[in-house]
C-alpha cells in the first residue's frame, strides 16, 4: 500500500513534465495546425491536465486529509483529474468545432456531475 502511495504521484509528476515539454516542442516547433500536430497537441493537453490537476488534487488530500486514507485520496484524485482532462479536452474540441455554447457546456458539466455522484455513492 505504501508503494502505490509513493510511485503514482511520482510518476504522474514525471508525466507531467514529460507531455509539459511535449506540449512546448509541439506548439513552438510544430505546426499544430496538421492532422499529426493537432492529436498530438489534445493529447499532450490532456496528459499534461490529468497529471497536474491529480498532483494539486492529491497534495490538497494529503495536507487536509487524513493520512490513514493515503489510497482512497489516491482513487480519488485519479478519478476527478480524469474527469477534469476530459472536461477540458471536450472544451478545446467543441472550440475547434465551433460548438462551444451555454447548452452543451452545461450539458457536459451536469454529465461529469451525475458521473462523478454515481461514483462517491456507489
Amino acid at each position: 500500500m505504501l508503494k502505490s502511495t509513493i510511485i503514482l504521484p511520482i510518476f504522474a509528476a514525471i508525466l507531467a513534465a514529460i507531455s509539459g515539454a511535449a506540449l512546448a516542442l509541439i506548439v513552438l516547433q510544430l505546426s499544430p495546425d496538421t492532422t499529426g500536430g493537432i492529436s498530438e497537441f489534445y493529447g499532450s493537453v490532456f496528459v499534461l491536465a490529468w497529471s497536474l490537476t491529480f498532483l494539486i488534487g492529491y497534495g490538497i488530500r494529503r495536507i487536509f486529509g487524513v493520512p490513514e486514507f493515503a489510497l482512497r485520496q489516491i482513487r480519488t484524485s485519479a478519478r476527478q483529474s480524469l474527469w477534469f482532462a476530459i472536461l477540458i479536452f471536450v472544451f478545446l474540441a467543441l472550440l475547434s468545432w465551433n460548438l462551444f455554447n451555454i447548452l452543451n457546456i452545461s450539458l457536459l458539466v451536469l454529465a461529469l456531475i451525475f458521473l462523478e455522484a454515481y461514483f462517491l455513492f456507489k
